[in-house]
């Protein structure tokens, strides 16, 4: 059995198919990414950033006035 090279896991992580093909693609990929430090620290901070994204997008949006608001407060001098 070959394993993928990081390149390949690499790009099926940033294309986000890194769970999907056949059983034995996904097995070669998680293999390579068990045994190698590079790719499962890649892989981390592309789950790292996949769920600050997430956060983001699901988070509501700031009152109309929140600026003005904000730019008051820190500009007041107490």
């Amino acid at each position: 059995m070959i394993l993928p090279s990081c390149k390949d896991v690499a790009q099926a992580l940033s294309r986000g198919d890194f769970d999907e093909g056949s059983w034995l693609r996904r097995l070669r990929l998680r293999l390579h990414v068990f045994v190698c430090y590079v790719c499962r620290r890649y892989k981390a901070q592309i789950e790292f950033v996949n769920r600050g994204m997430r956060v983001v997008s699901e988070a509501k949006a700031p009152a109309p006035d929140f600026q003005a608001r904000l730019i008051d407060k820190l500009t007041k001098r107490e």
